[in-house]
Order: C-alpha cells, then structure tokens, then sequence
C-alpha cells in the first residue's frame, strides 16, 4: 500500500497523521500477495485462526516515505471492513499501534482491540466473510485521524475464512450439492433418501417432506408443523396401549370423545385405585373456571373437603338440568348465607316456596318426634308435632295456642286450660281486660299499676285516664287510706274516670285510695 500524507514532524513514537491520502498499486499488490499465501495454508486446516496478515507502505504528500529519517515510529492505525466500496454496512472494526519504517508496515489483523466508535464491532474476523453477501467485502485503513480512500476490495485469498463454514457438499456422480440454504432454512438434499447410521440430536427444528422411519422418536413434538387435519386427529391403536389412543388436533386439543377403560391417575407414580385419582398433595384439585383472582373449583386440605368460588362475591348453587338452563334449589351465598327456594337469602338459612315452606327438625330416638315449623301461604307461622298444629302465629300477631284460627280481636287465644306465674287461670266467655292503681294523695301521682294516668282537677279530685279505651264502660272498684274517709266515682266512660275522697266529716279531702278498673276489649 503506497499512501502519501502531508509532511509533519516524526520525531514521537505516535503521531496524528491529517489529510487526504491516495493508495498505490505496489502497496495492494504486496498486501494482497500476503494474504493469499497467508489464507491459503489457513484454509487447508479444519479450524483456521482468526487472523489475516495485512502489509502496506505509508508516504508523505511529498512522497517519502514515513519514518525514513526518525526510525520506526508508532501510530495508532484503525482498520475496517465493509460490505461496499463506498457507504454500505460496517462488517468488522479494530484498532492497533503500528510500527512503520521508512513507510512500511506489516499487522495482523484480529489481534488488536476495539475501536471506540465501534466497540461491538470487533469479534471473530470470520464472521465478516459469511452470509449471502460475501463477495463483496472492501477494507478501509485510518491512520490517526486520518481516513485513506478508496477502499481496497478483498480478492479471494482471504475467502479462506469460509473453510471453517461448508457452503456446499457435492455428490460425485452429479455434481449436485447436497446442500442449500434461503432465508427460511438451511436443507439437506438427500434425493431418494438419507440414511443416518446414529441418532440425530439438535436444539433447532428438523423439516422432512419424506417419510420419517427408525427405531425410535423421542421429544416434545412441539415443534411438528405441516400436517393437516386428518394427520393429527383421530385414533390410533398399538399393542402397548389401550384401544384407540386419541390424537390431537393442531390446537393440542383432544378432538374425538375420550373412553378412558382404566383408572386414570394424575400426578401419581403408582396405579391409581379410583377411576380418577390425584396425588397426595394439599391444595386444589380441580379448576373448574380459573382466573385472575381465583379459581372455581375442588381443593384438599388437612382433614377438609373444599368446594370453593373465586371470591366471596361469588356463589355456589345446587340444581338440575344444565349450566345454561339450570332449576336451583339450593344456593350458598359467598358471604356464609344459605338460600333452599331462593338465590337472595336475606338470613343466614332462608327457605322459600310458592306453596307452605317448611322445616323439619326430627329426633329419631325411640321417644323423639319430628317437629315442624310452618310458613303458609295465609302468612301464618305454625309449629306442628308430627301433622298436628301446636302454636299458630297469625299474620298481625294473634297467638293461637291449641287452634289455628285465634277469634278475631285476642292476640292469645289458648284452646285448654292455661297457668301464669304457677296458678291457674280461670276464664270465662267474655274478653276481659283489668286496670289496676294506687294514686297518691294531693299530687295525683300514681304509686302502683299501669296502663293509666292521673290529673289533679281540685281538691280530692282526680282524673284517670286510660292508656287504651275499654270496649266497653269498665266496673270500678274504690278504697281509701283513711278511717272514715271515702271516695265516690263520677264520670265514668270507656277512656277515663273521676274519683272524688273525702274526709270523716264528709268533705272533699286529698287522700291516697287504690282503685281496680275491668272491662272488655
């Protein structure tokens, strides 16, 4: 390489080298004769190095030579290779120190170091002489800053590199390559057909447009492409499986119904003993619906069946028929309810029926009996001991006790007799209700009783109002708390009553007095 720069001081092992350089003929001829007797015994090998022997000589814009009166001297000096003459893609890219004496210089190239514009550039020289535009590479030298164009284009000599890649492998009788590549693949053209004495192993895909026969085919099978439909689906038989073993489909789905004939376990190493069997782990089982948040399904754990939803805003409903048409009986809210004739119970057990919904709470211990409780269509609650009506609790509250239809007006009506606080009570055929009370004398504040007030209207006068109007007037009786004193009744209705006391001298006096007031509803 003959390359004239501009004249400037040599006296330092390294200097910056600036302006416009031309390249010489003698300078391409010595480094191309090189590289050709260096590339030559390099592709005789199965593994050549890395490296490619590269000569040139440097002049000034006088045309002397470089370092001619300094001795040797350093330079650092850049090498690139590219994919066209002028512009295209940068290959490859090194930097090295270089001796030149009295402009000659001789490098190898591979064993400098990266260029700081292009520190990923610099890897295995090899690299630049593949691919399917490799008859075209141009190498272009900097010394310091200083770029010497044109490029010099690589003859074939350094196509050595290409050695430790077969392009090519050529059946004798045809000349034919058994190999070729696109951009899709690389293939072997194997003509009538490829018999390998080993086994094929890989990491990449195998692609076959003929039949596939050996002894055995171990793998994912993931990979497999190309096959229709009626390839992969369907059933085949073997005498080493059960009857029709299904395929799958290009979705991996199992297509054709499934006839599983003996039990199947998942996750066990051992025959499973049910007809669907899982391994002995705590957790879920069966996802039924699985997502984000959750899962709808069937899990184990300590000594607990589970059968869960995904969140507690989520339900569990018992019924027939199907998914999409499904006649619900029963339904658990996820927050612990449980609704039997309803999907929105409004109590932690809601039952709910067009027609008398009931529960049953039986003992069947030789003396127990099975107890009813009764929600009718009327709106009457019921209690029944077997069929028979005990207590009935009519819609606006009356009680009957003994009979299912309490008589209009009583809230209890008992069918028998009844005891309140450890004695009888004795009725009669009326409906009768009874006022009782103390009243203080002077304030008119009452001391005992209830159901009543008092109202002070002179001396020795008071008004009792009743809470709640008798149906009837009310009989009354009166007593005093003096001797000789007494107490008149005035006024009488079915909401009030006056009383007057008077004295022993028979005058209006204050005086405390009881007084007991009974009448009818």
């Amino acid at each position: 390489m003959n390359t004239h720069l501009p004249n400037l001081p040599m006296n330092r092992p390294e200097t910056s080298l600036a302006g416009v350089a031309r390249l010489g003929l003698h300078g391409l001829l010595v480094a191309l004769g090189l590289l050709l007797v260096a590339n030559e015994a390099l592709a005789q090998r199965a593994a050549p190095p890395d490296r490619m022997s590269y000569q040139g000589f440097l002049v000034d814009s006088g045309g002397v030579p470089i370092a001619t009166a300094t001795g040797p001297t350093n330079l650092t000096t850049a090498f690139r290779i590219y994919d066209a003459a002028l512009a295209g893609n940068l290959l490859w890219a090194e930097q090295q120190l270089v001796t030149i004496d009295k402009g000659n210089f001789s490098v190898m190239l591979g064993e400098g170091s990266p260029t700081s514009a292009e520190p990923l550039l610099h890897g295995s020289l090899t690299s630049a002489f593949g691919g399917a535009g490799a008859s075209d590479r141009y190498i272009e030298v900097t010394v310091g800053t200083t770029r010497i164009l044109p490029r010099l284009r690589l003859l074939p000599s350094s196509y050595s590199f290409l050695a430790s890649q077969a392009n090519s492998l050529v059946r004798t009788n045809t000349g034919v390559s058994y190999l070729s590549y696109d951009a899709q693949a690389d293939r072997i053209n194997a003509g009538s057909g490829l018999s390998v004495a080993g086994s094929i192993t890989g990491t990449g895909g195998l692609s076959v447009s003929g039949a596939i026969s050996g002894s055995s085919l171990s793998g994912n099978g993931s990979g497999i492409t190309g096959l229709t439909a009626g390839q992969i689906s369907g059933v085949f038989g073997d005498s080493l499986l059960s009857a029709n073993v299904a395929m799958r489909n290009a979705n991996n789905q199992f297509t054709p119904v499934q006839n599983f004939l003996a039990n199947v376990g998942i996750g066990i190493s051992t025959a499973p003993a049910f007809p669907l069997s899982f391994a002995s782990v705590l957790g879920d089982k069966i996802g039924l619906f699985p997502g984000a948040s959750g899962n709808y399904g069937i899990g184990v754990q300590s000594s607990l069946l589970q059968i869960h939803t995904d969140t507690s805003a989520s339900d569990i409903a018992f019924g027939s028929g199907t998914s999409a048409s499904m006649a619900e009986t029963l339904r658990i809210k996820g927050n612990g309810r449980v609704g039997i004739g309803t999907n929105s119970p409004q109590a932690t057990v809601h039952v709910a029926s067009t027609g008398s919904s009931e529960l049953l709470l039986e003992s069947t211990a030789a003396s127990g009996e099975p107890w009813r409780l009764s929600s009718g269509t009327g709106g009457a609650f019921s209690i029944l001991e077997t069929n028979t009506y005990r207590i009935t609790v009519q819609k606006g509250g009356a009680v009957g006790i003994g009979t299912t239809s309490p008589t209009a007006g009583t809230m209890l009506e008992v069918a028998g007799k009844a005891r309140i606080g450890g004695g009888n009570v004795t009725v009669g055929d009326e409906s009768l209700r009874i006022i009782r009370g103390q009243v203080a004398a002077g304030t008119g504040v009452p001391v005992i009783g209830a159901g009543y007030n008092v109202s002070r209207t002179g001396v020795g006068v008071y008004k009792i109002g009743f809470s709640q109007a008798f149906k009837d007037v009310p009989v009354v009786t009166l007593a005093v708390f003096a001797v000789g004193g007494s107490a008149t009744l005035s006024a009488p209705s079915t909401s009030s009553i006056t009383v007057t006391t008077y004295g022993p001298l028979n005058v209006a006096t204050d005086l405390s007095f009881n007084f007991i007031a009974v009448g009818t509803w």
